[in-house]
């Protein structure tokens, strides 16, 4: 791409002054080409259709639908531009949204960090990979099963049948129901990457859980309980990692 030619953006918000604030900021890129902003995912739709974007600011909790109902949507027309998720909650997901979409941007936006993800794009357009990211967010989204490898080859897991993981040096520990503990020959950032958005926290450095299964978190004690039938199970939860899942 010749990048003396203008890089087209859109800005999906529910919220006007956020998707105003955003304009502003990106006004002062000559770079960017900015479209009328859209405020929720059916207007945007419409607009990307029409103008084919390359860049979409794309908010990540609206109401009715979310940011990711639009990538959805988007996917099954075929249209493929760079999305940048823009939230306003530093928890669970940013992790997940850094190895699936091509970056986020916390609100209120940095200026200073604006700046450094339009020049990572910029940079990073001519590279392979960096088209397949929004498929492979939609995969984490909507897959049934989880593959996962291990020492003898690979397995199939429903997410909704995983308590927890556990790191264990090089691999990694899968705790599902019925009492069940099946070893991956991956490390906890590689199944990290593999489980589905919204549903599986990283309470600490070496275990992640399923909110499914989280019942109450201590602050005080610095821990999270999960419960599984009749029986519980206690966590040690730094408080970094409190304030990521206080949403």
């Amino acid at each position: 791409m010749d990048f003396k030619q203008r890089i087209t953006a859109i800005i999906v918000d529910d919220i006007l002054e956020a998707a105003e604030f955003l304009e502003n900021l990106l006004q002062e890129f000559e770079a960017i080409e900015l479209l009328p902003s859209a405020y929720n995912v059916d207007d945007a739709i419409d607009s990307i259709i029409k103008n084919k974007p390359q860049l979409v600011f794309l908010d990540v909790e609206m109401p009715d639908k979310t940011g990711f109902d639009l990538i959805r949507e988007l996917k099954e027309l075929d249209i493929n531009p760079t999305i940048i998720f823009t939230t306003a909650f530093d928890q669970y997901a940013i992790d997940a949204i850094r190895y699936a979409a091509f970056d986020y941007l916390l609100k209120p936006i940095n200026p200073h960090d604006l700046r450094k993800v339009v020049e990572r794009y910029k940079a990073e357009m001519k590279n392979a990979d960096f088209h397949k990211k929004v498929e492979n967010l939609i995969n984490r989204l909507d897959k049934d099963k989880l593959k996962f490898n291990t020492r003898t080859g690979f397995t199939f897991v429903n997410p909704d049948d995983v308590i927890y993981i556990q790191a264990d040096s090089n691999y990694s520990n899968l705790h599902l129901v019925e009492d069940k503990t099946v070893t991956l020959s991956m490390t906890l950032k590689g199944v990290r990457e593999i489980l589905p958005l919204n549903q599986f926290y990283r309470i600490n450095r070496s275990t992640i859980i399923n909110k499914k299964f989280l019942t109450e978190i201590n602050r005080k004690e610095k821990v999270c309980l999960l419960k599984v039938d009749e029986k519980e199970l206690s966590f040690c939860i730094p408080p970094k990692y409190v304030k990521r899942l206080d949403i």
